[in-house]
């Protein structure tokens, strides 16, 4: 019987302790005193920043996988026909990196199309 109380009490104190935790270090409050076109446009403001550093970090993973792929091929080049890179090594990461880089341009046209500012 005593441990069944002690295991009541250990939930209800972590209760108390998540909803104190919650109330007080996630102030969704603090937004709600300037209204709610005021959340939806700190919203949008978050979201276009998300976007634009997604597209900086596709462009540089594109041009990494584009740029690995270029190096294998010129090993495979020097090493001849003893190298044991084979095409997967050379054309995937190509292939990957281009489509990362036109997923970058994407974001960044329909930005532009859209007239997101």
């Amino acid at each position: 019987m005593k441990t069944e109380q002690l295991e009541q009490r250990i939930l209800f104190l972590s209760l108390l302790l998540f909803i104190t935790l919650f109330a007080f270090l996630f102030p969704s409050h603090a937004h709600a005193a300037k209204g709610l076109a005021r959340m939806a446009e700190e919203a949008a403001a978050q979201s276009n920043s998300v976007k634009n550093s997604l597209s900086t970090i596709f462009t540089a993973i594109g041009f990494a996988g584009v740029g690995y792929g270029a190096f294998n091929l010129w090993r495979k080049g020097k090493e001849g026909e003893q190298s044991r890179i084979t095409a997967a090594q050379i054309f995937i990461p190509m292939v990957g990196g281009a489509a990362l880089a036109a997923v970058s341009f994407m974001l960044t046209m329909a930005q532009d199309t859209v007239g997101i500012q």
